[in-house]
């Protein structure tokens, strides 16, 4: 069973025993999510991009003391909020000229330039993605959900919808093929937005 076809749940076992693959296949599962919910919470992308890299060393270092009690994608979204507050209690004790000039902005209710910049890009990035999924055929959309959005593996997805696993990776191959088309106009907002 490769590591794409492995649980949330297998992989945390493996990460325990020192698996860095493990570990490369929940970075793959689940950065771009943290990304975007991330930045939905704090518009400044190369904050963001820090924090989530800091989550998944966070993860690996506490591999051998790990315990989930609800999903993966909670325990993940949660070090990313924790880190978030973090970051904004201190920006907020030791503010800079440009952090006190956007506090400043936004008690008035304008928001700075680059920050609104920031954020038209990313509800931008955000609506054209959306919109790409939807614009996928019925099974694929699902399986894809299915796949990035619940983090369900390819055996899971297989047996939610009582189909064999190599139809279910024929369906994310197909809608991976789909989105990287209607997408690769993104690549250069993307660039800018992360960097």
């Amino acid at each position: 069973m490769t590591y794409t076809e492995q649980s949330d749940l297998d992989l945390i076992a493996a990460l325990r025993n020192d698996d860095s693959r493990a570990l490369a296949e929940l970075y793959n599962r689940y950065w771009e999510r943290l990304l975007l919910i991330s930045l939905a919470k704090l518009k400044a992308p190369e904050v963001v991009e820090e924090i989530v890299n800091d989550v998944f060393f966070d993860l690996w270092k506490s591999r051998h003391r790990l315990v989930i009690k609800t999903s993966l994608a909670h325990y993940l979204f949660a070090i990313a909020k924790y880190k978030i507050f973090a970051h904004l209690a201190k920006a907020k004790k030791s503010p800079s000229i440009l952090q006190l000039e956007t506090l400043e902005l936004e008690q008035t209710g304008v928001a700075a330039p680059d920050r609104a910049s920031d954020l038209i890009r990313f509800k931008e990035c955000q609506q054209r993605i959306e919109h790409a999924v939807a614009a996928l055929p019925d099974k694929c959309q699902l399986v894809f959900k299915l796949s990035r959005e619940d983090g369900f593996s390819i055996q899971q997805i297989a047996r939610h919808l009582r189909v064999s696993p190599k139809t279910v990776e024929g369906h994310l191959s197909n809608a991976l093929r789909k989105l990287r088309v209607s997408l690769s106009h993104l690549v250069s907002l993307f660039i800018i937005f992360i960097r």
